[in-house]
């Protein structure tokens, strides 16, 4: 008698395991163009965003995908690294002042991770061309030899 039990319960926490993260709702849709992507349900009880600074929360199953990157600056570096304009619609300029610029240079990766340009510096101001990809966030990576020193969002538009 107690086999059939646990098996039972053991089962229905398996099914509520991998439905838990389905939302059942009475209406939505999703589309999606070139530049955009709208994703909408009727049903939602409790939604809200919460915003503290610099840290976002936001409750509610119509969520995107999270992804946790984290923005590095080495505070001992004795130069400063800019990166304008941001937001951009097609060219970055990467400044760096006089002191430290050999042996620098500079990777530019998509939102997923997914590595497109990399390049040496050339001089004290650097252009990145971004113009023929799509609008989104983008992340420069500079680095001194093999060292990460700098980590920009980039927001192209």
């Amino acid at each position: 008698m107690k086999k059939p039990l646990i098996t039972s319960i053991a089962l229905g926490l398996t099914v509520f395991a991998v439905y838990s993260q389905q939302a059942i709702v009475t209406s939505g849709n999703y589309n999606k163009n070139e530049t955009q992507s709208l994703s909408w349900s009727l049903g939602e009880t409790v939604i809200e965003t919460f915003i503290l600074e610099d840290i976002i929360l936001t409750q509610g199953f119509q969520q995107s995908n999270i992804t946790i990157v984290g923005i590095d600056e080495l505070p001992e570096l004795g130069f400063q690294i800019k990166a304008f304009p941001n937001p951009t619609r097609d060219l970055i300029t990467l400044e760096v002042d006089e002191v430290g610029i050999e042996n620098l240079t500079f990777r530019v990766y998509d939102i997923n991770g997914q590595f497109l340009i990399s390049q040496k510096f050339t001089g004290l101001s650097n252009k990145i061309n971004l113009e023929y990809y799509p609008s989104g966030v983008y992340f420069l990576r500079v680095l001194k030899g093999v060292e990460l020193i700098k980590t920009f969002k980039i927001i192209k538009k």
